[in-house]
């Protein structure tokens, strides 16, 4: 999906319908169907914190259309980052319920989430705390740490995620910083623990660009 500029036009990829680029007060230059429809309601606008993570990758792997067929009908929805080895990445701000995080689990399959941290005081809060927690090294050179009062330190939405979830403490909707740290929420326990692996955004995605997500998944869950 190309990006939007002053004076084009163009189709759907979901519905087929015609698209406007069109600027608002708040909002930059972006795509909108004409009459507000809304096809895709998974798709949300893109900030500058959601732009910036989207443009560590290559554009043939930004806004990819992803088909699958229930029932006899083709469900499209756009995946933030689809890989060129088919993990899609998608990156959160808004709040999610527990449904709408179960049913795009289910859709997207090999995924992975990458939250901002900094939406609410009580995430904020929890990154405060997770920065200051001792870690120790996994077989696989990954820093971690244990989770032991977990139902005080993670957000209910993303608790029972079946899927790596990263969370971003250190960016802001309207000036994202790069060069810090993401913590990945590891799903499941361990001795009625939850583990949380610490690692740098940079290392974040040069594995994701190597390729071999798949490789880069299951070292983490090792």
């Amino acid at each position: 999906i190309l990006d939007a500029v002053k004076g084009c036009s163009g189709i759907c990829p979901i519905c087929g319908e015609l698209l406007i680029s069109r600027k608002g007060k708040l909002r930059e230059w972006h795509w909108w169907h004409k009459g507000g429809r809304k096809c895709d309601g998974w798709y949300e606008p893109k900030g500058e914190w959601h732009r910036w993570w989207q443009n560590h990758f290559v554009k043939d792997w930004q806004e990819v259309v992803l088909r699958k067929q229930y029932d006899g009908e083709v469900i499209k929805h756009i995946a933030d980052i689809h890989t060129s080895d088919r993990w899609t990445i998608e990156f959160q701000y808004s709040h999610l319920s527990l449904s709408d995080i179960s049913a795009r689990e289910q859709f997207y399959g090999d995924m992975f989430w990458v939250i901002n941290g900094t939406r609410l005081v009580g995430d904020s809060l929890n990154g405060e705390r997770w920065k200051r927690k001792e870690v120790r090294k996994s077989e696989h050179g990954f820093d971690y740490f244990c989770l032991r009062g977990c139902d005080e330190e993670v957000n209910d939405c993303w608790r029972d995620s079946n899927k790596l979830v990263f969370f971003d403490f250190d960016g802001t909707f309207d000036e994202p910083r790069g060069g810090a740290d993401l913590f990945c929420l590891l799903p499941g326990e361990v001795c009625g623990s939850r583990l949380v692996v610490r690692l740098s955004q940079d290392e974040f995605v040069a594995n994701v660009r190597n390729q071999n997500v798949k490789d880069f998944v299951d070292r983490l869950l090792s």
